[in-house]
């Protein structure tokens, strides 16, 4: 009989948690006047108080998509750990295979801000923590190693330009659930922005 082992695949790097949100026109005047009266002239630095300025508005709720995904930079590590939490190998996306080399049914995951094209004012606010950003779990008999690891990409993509992330992770074909149970990150930065139709 095989025995089977538990394993984690954890993330560490960067997180890219962002959140989008349709604004009515009377919510992007109020924002649009807030921004030009604040001392700094960006919504970034009001932050959360944003929720108690536009009523019923809240960050994290009632959005038309939000994200929590490892960013894509140099900064991004996968580590490797057993059932007990003992380190067995450390390794970068490049050792990894594009999931969308193999299965070319597969398509990459977006996430778009385009006011001009659905004609409404969009609102996103995006932080950017570091540190363990999720695991993934895997059960297996003998140690995975890195090439058996699959990655698929997303983009979340702004009038001012793009991000990448990790949207998925597989181990051989099967595609591994995300878990936050090991997060572990601090704040880096984060910024608000409105854009509406021309």
């Amino acid at each position: 009989m095989t025995m089977v082992n538990n394993f984690r695949l954890i993330v560490s790097g960067f997180e890219l948690n962002a959140t989008c949100h349709i604004l009515t026109d009377e919510q992007a005047r109020r924002a649009i006047d807030i921004q030009q009266t604040h001392p700094e002239g960006t919504l970034s630095s009001i932050g959360y108080e944003i929720e108690q300025i536009l009523a019923g508005f809240y960050l994290f709720q009632d959005n038309i998509w939000s994200i929590s995904r490892p960013l894509i930079n140099n900064s991004l590590s996968f580590r490797l750990v057993d059932h007990n939490g003992k380190s067995i190998e450390t390794f970068s996306m490049k050792e990894m295979t594009n999931r969308l080399d193999i299965d070319h049914t597969l398509k990459s995951e977006k996430r778009v801000i385009l006011p001009n094209k659905s004609k409404q004012n969009m609102l996103l606010y995006y932080e950017e923590n570091k540190g363990d950003v999720c695991a993934f779990k895997i059960s297996a008999s003998d140690i995975p190693t890195p090439k058996e690891f699959n990655y698929l990409k997303g983009k979340m993509q702004t009038p001012d330009g793009f991000f990448e992330y990790i949207a998925g992770v597989f181990y051989n074909d099967e595609e591994l659930l995300i878990s936050y149970d090991d997060q572990d990150v601090a704040g880096k930065t984060s910024f608000m922005k409105l854009w509406v139709p021309d």
